[in-house]
């Protein structure tokens, strides 16, 4: 198995004493943000520091010479220092120890090439904007955790994703901090002589060059690409400055730089995939780099290259409507790969056919005139789609999922339904069952998230207590139900109630800093103290404020929602968080009635938006919350991963039947909303499903919540919270996810 080798030099001024230099390492590798025992050590050498950004690096650079005298005397953080810098290197040192290298031996061939658009592993390197990204981090996380051999590609964002503010109207206000990458846990690559490596993208006219950087996830290396380079022309060195660009060109640009300066990247290093996989359409221009290289090495023709590079290629999609996927105007695609057609011996119409959603052509090959005898209808045509040959014949556009598709062996969805729509929506293109292979096949792998990451501390150092130190990594023990259900109630909801004391604390902070801003008064800063109860029913939705997801949908009978919430024997509260893409006026619309909602007089208390949604954010509401809410229009979640880290947590979910869930539900520790019907009348279906919702949280939920023994304590909701975690933490994680990804599609692909 032919592991990456991937040289970096160090670029921060980081002064540690010998006695602890492993913490250089430490810092450089995103393995800490998983393990709480390296966070809380780093926390020791500064909390305040260490709170403001949780960012190792950071905190090392700004480290008093005198803080290092003190440690070095202290005896319990060289203690602590040895523990967890001997389970840093035993983890790195066991990758022959490891699931991928018991399951298969004998495995020789080089990595799985893994492009994603965006990371999430931690929010300290925002180069994220929410579930694509934080799912491609876990997935990174866990193929480390398993032992596969696996490097990532991505760009790195010189701005990352914007900040949010919310202002005193209720208006979302965008924010793009420019990050110092000597700060950041990030390396440059080098040569083994020191010079950094850069790699270069033919665009019109000029050349784009890349400096390549390296994150370190544990054993897995991702290489990130940044054109903010002194070589570029300036106008070129912010394409990879802000992650989903509103400037559909500038976006482009970006998927150029990741798809083609991928490769390169790659190749420079001397890194041979045996797989390439494709997260997303947004890293599908890779095909075309890879296509060049071949017919370059070999002399065929485009087809044959397709052909080609098609046996060791895979394609993940995660949208499950026509409008979400990518989409360029043809005349801007041929603007940038006019000069590389022209190479590759294909014109306008075989670009416009391997990017064409609507239909397939069949026997139609790109750059073989012959292949345009007959148009779909069987009418002659000079083209595959066209029988103009002029400048008109540049309109229309090209779809990325089209033409990942038709570049790619095995394609995936990431849940059975959504597997089940995609096969709906593409089966022109692919196999309407996961057995069929006319092209390519299209199957279903359901998403999960990393345990380590997302399990609150409470609720691990409980597992951990009655089931060992590390069940966090092995959740699909057959011993594992069994033993959460034999935890006793009260100490299953001692670990919640302090996981929702957390996110109450963290909450007011963020509505104290938000009120400040605004220019509330002292005794209006002193009163968000008042927000939210520790002892009141705890509602959470946080995600992307897309217009699909009805985020304002339990605000559709405000009477019904009043009396929900203001009932003060039984009252109710909610928290919610997300961000709408600055382009997304609806989506921003939606997030300013729900703020103007929460600041009405009697809803005040018990309703809140909190601001600048992230992976921090996140984590305190998955943990702390009692009801988890989703409530997307069915079936246009693919999949939803939010829903999955609550459960682990023993926090309930309420949602929609769709995406995972449809999968997850069971009575005993969930509910839905709705019926699996769909009403092509949109306002009807809004309705229905509000209906349902309010009578579902007044009739059941809630007094379930409410019912308590003589201790107080909710035996009925205890019970639920454990069957959640036994029943959905074993499937509904990423180790589980990347054991499938690896058995079903990267070894049989690799194979090729």
């Amino acid at each position: 198995m032919r592991a990456p080798d991937i040289r970096t030099t160090p670029m921060a001024d980081i002064q540690i004493p010998v006695e602890f230099e492993g913490l250089y390492d430490l810092a450089y590798n995103l393995w800490w943000s998983w393990n709480p025992r390296a966070m809380r050590l780093f926390e020791r050498i500064d909390p305040a520091r260490w709170n403001h950004d949780h960012n190792p690096v950071e905190l090392l650079i700004n480290v008093e010479p005198h803080r290092w005298d003190d440690l070095l005397s202290d005896s319990a953080f060289a203690g602590e220092y040895a523990a967890v810098l001997g389970s840093f290197k035993n983890y790195l040192g066991a990758s022959g120890d490891t699931w991928f290298r018991s399951r298969y031996p004998d495995f020789e061939r080089g990595p799985i090439a893994y492009f994603s658009t965006e990371f999430g592993w931690h929010e300290c390197l925002s180069i994220y904007s929410g579930g694509l990204g934080v799912l491609a981090g876990d997935h990174c996380k866990s193929a480390s955790d398993l032992g596969v051999p696996f490097v990532g590609m991505g760009l790195m964002y010189r701005r990352g994703y914007f900040h949010q503010t919310i202002d005193a109207d209720g208006h979302q206000q965008h924010h793009y901090h420019v990050h110092d990458f000597r700060r950041l846990p990030i390396l440059p690559v080098s040569t083994p002589s020191g010079r950094a490596v850069m790699v270069t993208v033919p665009f019109p006219g000029r050349d784009i060059h890349l400096r390549v950087w390296k994150a370190s996830v544990g054993r897995v290396p991702v290489l990130l690409l940044d054109s903010d380079v002194r070589e570029n022309d300036p106008a070129d060195r912010p394409i990879t400055s802000i992650l989903y660009i509103r400037g559909r060109e500038m976006r482009f640009c970006q998927e150029m730089l990741l798809g083609m300066g991928g490769v390169r990247a790659l190749q420079a290093l001397g890194i041979e995939p045996s797989v390439w996989h494709m997260n997303e359409g947004h890293s599908a221009l890779l095909a075309f780099q890879r296509i060049q290289d071949h017919m370059e090495e070999t002399g065929c023709d485009f087809a044959s290259a397709l052909d080609h590079l098609r046996s060791s290629t895979m394609f993940t999609t995660h949208t499950p409507v026509p409008a979400g996927n990518e989409v360029f105007d043809l005349e801007l695609v041929n603007h940038y790969l006019a000069d590389r057609m022209a190479g590759w011996k294909i014109d306008v119409e075989d670009l416009r056919g391997l990017g064409n959603a609507e239909r397939n052509v069949p026997g139609f090959r790109p750059g073989d005139p012959s292949s345009r005898s007959a148009g779909p209808s069987g009418a002659a045509s000079a083209g595959a789609f066209s029988t103009d040959q002029t400048d008109a014949a540049v309109e229309g556009q090209f779809n990325l999922t089209a033409f990942a598709i038709r570049s790619s062996r095995m394609v995936n969805g990431v849940s059975k339904l959504h597997g089940e729509v995609a096969r709906g929506l593409w089966k022109h293109l692919a196999g309407t069952t996961e057995s069929e292979h006319p092209e390519t096949s299209i199957g279903h792998v359901t998403n999960g998230v990393h345990a380590p990451t997302w399990i609150g501390p409470e609720i691990a150092k409980l597992l951990a207590a009655h089931l060992g130190s590390h069940v966090v990594h092995n959740l699909d023990h057959p011993s594992f139900a069994n033993a959460v259900r034999s935890i006793p109630d009260a100490d299953v909801w001692n670990a919640h109630l302090e996981q929702k004391r957390r996110l109450i604390h963290e909450s007011r902070r963020h509505m104290r800093e938000q009120a400040a801003r605004h220019g509330r008064s002292p005794d209006e800063l002193r009163d968000v103290d008042d927000l939210l109860a520790e002892d009141a029913f705890t509602i959470g939705f946080a995600r992307r404020f897309a217009t699909y997801k009805r985020a304002a949908l339990i605000f559709s009978d405000r009477e019904r929602l009043r009396a929900l919430v203001c009932n003060d024997d039984r009252p109710v509260q909610i928290v919610f968080a997300g961000k709408a893409h600055p382009a997304d006026r609806p989506g921003q619309a939606l997030i300013q009635e729900i703020v103007q909602a929460s600041q009405e007089a009697d809803l005040h208390s018990r309703i809140v938006f909190v601001e600048d949604y992230d992976m921090r954010v996140g984590r305190h509401l998955t943990q702390g919350v009692d009801l988890w809410l989703n409530n997307p229009r069915r079936p246009q979640e693919a999949s939803g991963t939010s829903g999955m880290k609550a459960a682990m947590n023993g926090v309930l979910n309420f949602s929609i039947l769709d995406g995972w869930w449809v999968e997850g539900f069971e009575t005993n520790h969930g509910w839905i909303i709705g019926s699996q019907e769909e009403n092509p009348d949109t306002a009807k279906q809004d309705a229905e499903d509000a209906e349902s919702l309010y009578a579902t949280l007044a009739n059941q939920i809630v007094p379930a919540y409410y019912a308590r023994n003589d201790q107080g304590i909710p035996v009925e909701w205890i019970g639920r919270m454990k069957e959640a975690i036994a029943s959905l933490a074993p499937s509904f994680n990423t180790a589980r996810m990347v054991r499938e990804y690896t058995e079903q599609f990267y070894v049989p692909v690799s194979d090729h």
